[in-house]
């Protein structure tokens, strides 16, 4: 009898070498699986530099191309969440009744084809019947409705989960791992083919609180002013509000939301994008 194995590793090391090490001695060698299908893996912006590194070693370590993930804020495993620091978490997979393929594009050229494209090529090649697909596209230049809409139409119906790839929005630059590279602002996926059952949920991560404000000042990535008043009273008002006891409780609980539709405007949950607040 086969018997899928999955394993999950984290990390708060710097060094590369070392988090590799640790989360693959947990993923893999604890996890007791006898051979790596595929290797999931996200990581903070801590890590961006060592990005070619961690993908390098990935590869090298667990004899595995089939290699995807993204970069994020933040990392989170059963073990808690990683939102400052280096964090890396990799989950690998032994899954040999399972149709495995990694996906990462990249828009090459201006007037080469389109990251959306691409995956529908690519995915409409994979074929297999409602095949299970994870996925991850950077939040800054891609727009969601368009990948909505692709996916819609693709003849196989994927069931489609993810989250968008980005950093700590200081830069607008996210990372994705494919197969054989490591990309800049494109996206990444990992498709499934085979699973006989599975469940995922979906909620809504946050609601909008008050009426939406201009941002009136700024220096740098710091937001000085909401609606004339200074930002800093503005949170403290809100916190108090709310209740928090303290600021320090208020800035890991509160964001700041971005209408999505800068043009048409929505203040919702669901048509926001929301950041952490990173300096008070």
């Amino acid at each position: 009898m086969i018997v899928n194995r999955i394993g999950v590793g984290v990390s708060k090391e710097t060094d590369p070498d070392v988090a590799i090490a640790e989360v693959l001695h947990s993923a893999v060698k604890q996890a007791k699986l006898p051979k790596v299908n595929w290797v999931l893996t996200f990581f903070t912006p801590a890590h961006f530099i060592h990005a070619g590194r961690l993908h390098e070693l990935i590869r090298e370590q667990t004899n595995c191309d089939c290699i995807t993930g993204c970069s994020g804020m933040g990392v989170l495993s059963v073990l808690g969440e990683i939102s400052s620091g280096p964090g890396l978490v990799l989950m690998a997979g032994y899954t040999p009744e399972l149709r495995p393929l990694a996906i990462a594009k990249y828009q090459e050229l201006e007037h080469s084809a389109g990251v959306t494209q691409q995956f529908r090529e690519t995915l409409e090649n994979f074929g297999g019947e409602k095949p299970l697909f994870f996925f991850f596209p950077d939040v800054y230049q891609h727009q969601p409705h368009n990948f909505i809409n692709m996916f819609n139409f693709l003849k196989n119906h994927p069931s489609v989960f993810g989250a968008g790839s980005c950093n700590d929005g200081s830069q607008e630059t996210s990372i994705q791992f494919g197969p054989d590279i490591v990309t800049l602002n494109g996206a990444g996926g990992l498709a499934l083919d085979g699973v006989p059952e599975f469940s995922a949920g979906v909620t809504q991560s946050c609601a909008t609180f008050e009426e939406p404000m201009f941002i009136t000042e700024t220096k740098d990535d710091l937001i000085l002013s909401l609606d004339g008043k200074p930002a800093l009273e503005v949170f403290n008002e809100v916190a108090n509000e709310l209740g928090f006891s303290n600021l320090e409780l208020a800035a890991q609980q509160l964001l700041l939301s971005f209408p999505l539709d800068p043009e048409q405007p929505v203040f919702t949950g669901e048509g926001s994008m929301a950041r952490h607040v990173t300096r008070i």
